[in-house]
């Protein structure tokens, strides 16, 4: 009898568990959705950035090659 109510808590606490994970999971996604939504606008400005920086910086480099030497 002992061990029969710790089990039937467990197997309680278990099952209320899984709505509250749900509407956790569910608050986390709502987040995760706003967070991209929020930021969506300045993506397309940082991968401009980005490209442009990234060609800047090679021709920086393809500059510097000749005065390397063999």
């Amino acid at each position: 009898m002992r061990i029969a109510i710790p089990l039937l808590l467990v197997s309680a606490a278990a099952s209320a568990a899984e709505p509250v994970a749900a509407a956790v999971d569910a608050r986390i996604r709502r987040f995760e959705a706003s967070v991209a939504a929020a930021f969506k606008p300045v993506q397309a400005q940082l991968d401009g950035w980005r490209a442009k920086r990234a060609k800047s910086a090679i021709a920086e480099v393809s500059g510097l090659l000749p005065k390397a030497g063999p």
